[in-house]
């Protein structure tokens, strides 16, 4: 298994602001500097690559941000993963085309293999898992038990054909408490075992 870890520096946009977000709620924004001042900022200090989510498409289900997007990756040599609003194969070629280097997608429910199998044709995707408190997929229909996460997320992956998985851990997203390793660990060797080969990565969102 590569070990190799990539801290990679999340941007929430909201109403053309940079905002913070707790628990998967709006907590307020940050007026010291706009979307692209933070993706510069982040490039200067060195970042590899760029999360920026649409908190406004997220909201609505569309694609709100284009322009605040398509300026960040014209500003930045890096490589920007976006999500939020996405809904449609056709999301997905819209954000490519204005440059973003993979696309964040979260099906609704998780478990639709006709959802999954429409996005099957896109290299550039990662398939986002949101984790309730007690360790559960938030949108899943029906019940996965904590010690078949990772077995089920593996699954998912096979399903859609997607380069990654993205995790966020709801319960301590933004409260900059670290994240539950032991969690985190379990889920990834399930992954590893199902796929055997694995994917190109894992995320995993607790700020």
């Amino acid at each position: 298994m590569n070990s190799r870890m990539l801290i990679i520096p999340s941007i929430d946009v909201s109403r053309r602001k940079v905002v913070r977000i707790k628990r998967h709620e709006l907590a307020g924004s940050i007026q010291s500097f706009t979307p692209v001042e933070a993706a510069k900022y982040w490039e200067r200090e060195g970042a590899e690559r760029l999360h920026l989510i649409d908190i406004d498409g997220a909201k609505e289900g569309r694609l709100v941000n284009l322009d605040i997007i398509w300026e960040i990756t014209s500003n930045v040599e890096i490589p920007v993963q976006v999500g939020g609003g996405v809904r449609t194969p056709n999301d997905v070629r819209k954000l490519a085309k204005i440059g973003a280097s993979a696309v964040i997608y979260r099906p609704k429910p998780l478990n639709d293999p006709r959802k999954l199998g429409e996005f099957r044709k896109f290299p550039n995707l990662i398939i986002a898992v949101d984790l309730l408190e007690d360790g559960t997929p938030r949108g899943y229909d029906g019940k996965v038990e904590v010690s078949e996460l990772g077995r089920w997320i593996g699954e998912v992956l096979y399903r859609s054909m997607s380069r990654g998985v993205l995790i966020t851990d709801v319960a301590v997203e933004g409260l900059e408490t670290g994240p539950r390793i032991e969690l985190l660990e379990s889920i990834v060797e399930e992954i590893y075992g199902y796929l055997d080969t694995g994917t190109d990565g894992f995320g995993y969102m607790s700020r």
